[in-house]
């Protein structure tokens, strides 16, 4: 089931309105001008955090790229879970390997954790997710 739909989220910035919980909402069309992906600015390490309220033991984390363009932005985001809203106090759950996906189910076993965080670390790029499950 999605524990994520609706949860509390934030990003480390906001451009063109894509604000962080668009990445939440159900809303599964991954064009970016539809309004339901989000958008950060062109900032060094760009993050999003997910705060499921509670801890869970998390089997995978689904996330869906946006489809209009710029597929290539999200390589190398890496997926942390954790009861810490540190990502650094969390464990690596996995990392996005691909350059041009649509979408992606990254495996965590089970790892458990109220904190859900994507991240492009060590770089200056925009992060845009148009769903997290």
């Amino acid at each position: 089931r999605n524990v994520a739909l609706n949860r509390p989220v934030c990003q480390s910035s906001v451009v063109a309105g894509g604000r962080p919980r668009l990445a939440v909402d159900g809303n599964m069309d991954a064009n970016y001008e539809a309004g339901s992906c989000t958008h950060t600015n062109l900032d060094y390490s760009p993050w999003w955090r997910l705060n499921l309220t509670e801890s869970y033991k998390i089997s995978a984390v689904f996330v869906l790229n946006r489809k209009d363009c710029c597929r290539e932005r999200l390589y190398g985001a890496e997926i942390y879970l954790g009861d810490s809203d540190n990502y650094k106090k969390n464990i690596l759950c996995g990392k996005i390997t691909a350059s041009d996906i649509p979408s992606v189910k990254i495996c965590c076993d089970g790892i458990e954790g109220q904190y859900v965080t994507i991240i492009l670390t060590d770089r200056k790029q925009h992060l845009t997710l148009c769903e997290v499950e």
